[in-house]
């Protein structure tokens, strides 16, 4: 009884030594490495952008299409702010558009966010912002302000923030 006790303590020693000494398989990664401060300079950019999107008026519902007011609000503020993340992001990163809807009775609400974040990535690029440097998702009802109802106007939006490309 000592033996095969003694024997099965030698092998799980021999088998505790073995899976100690293999090395875990690197992992895969899609977004860059990032440090701490990595991390905390990509949240003041996003928190840079916020004003950004504050400016624009809500969209009509089921609907993308920018008015004249939020075409001369992303010329004249907007643009500015973005272009100015643009060139401080670090390799690797870009600035997302996101397209947002209301918890209401529009068009299959994933289209109308998309097309939404898809004219304010448009316009951005007409006004000289790189193309690289930016892309569009949108999210329908998945990311609803926090403290509003989600039948508030002002969930039908877009928003700004730096992602890893």
């Amino acid at each position: 009884m000592k033996r095969v006790v003694l024997v099965s303590l030698f092998i799980a020693a021999i088998s505790m030594i073995g899976c100690a000494s293999q090395q875990p398989a690197p992992q895969q990664s899609e977004a860059p490495a990032v440090s701490t401060s990595s991390a905390m300079f990509i949240n003041s950019m996003n928190e840079a952008l916020k004003p950004a999107a504050d400016v624009l008026e809500v969209f009509a519902p089921n609907s993308w299409t920018l008015t004249n007011r939020n075409k001369s609000l992303l010329s004249s503020k907007s643009v500015a702010i973005i272009k100015d993340v643009v060139n401080k992001l670090p390799e690797g990163y870009v600035v997302q558009v996101t397209g947002h809807s209301a918890l209401v009775k529009e068009a299959p609400t994933d289209d109308v966010s998309t097309g939404r974040a898809k004219v304010v990535y448009d316009e951005l690029i007409r006004a000289g912002i790189n193309r690289n440097k930016l892309t569009y998702k949108g999210v329908g009802t998945a990311e609803l302000l926090p403290g509003l109802d989600g039948l508030d106007p002002k969930q039908r939006r877009v928003s700004f923030k730096v992602v890893p490309k």
